[in-house]
């Protein structure tokens, strides 16, 4: 079930880190300091990865399902977000654009 703003504000920490899942590969793990950190998991090749975006509120729920589109897009052409995120070489015509703004999703 995907999750919403209302429900993102009323996670609670546990002993443990857990997780609540979006959409699309898309979760917010929470950990037991209080911590809620926008995840996404993903395939490729066969081998299961995981990048993070960052803290919500930082990012908001809009802003993570944004960057989860944009990295689904990535996927789709068979690049890796991890290998954007550590810099490895991607070629010039890959990189998404966010909407309406014309910068890049990655730097």
């Amino acid at each position: 079930m995907a999750l919403s703003d209302t429900k993102l504000r009323k996670l609670k920490p546990a002993d443990k880190a857990y997780q609540e899942a979006d959409e699309g590969g898309l979760f917010v793990e929470v950990m037991p300091g209080g911590a809620k950190v926008w995840r996404l998991r993903y395939r490729l090749a066969g081998k299961q990865e995981k990048i993070t975006l960052g803290d919500y509120p930082a990012y908001s729920l809009a802003e993570a399902r944004t960057w989860r589109d944009d990295g689904k897009a990535l996927i789709g052409r068979g690049l890796s977000p991890m290998a954007l995120r550590r810099g490895d070489a991607i070629p010039r015509g890959c990189r998404p654009r966010r909407q309406g703004t014309g910068a890049s999703l990655y730097p």
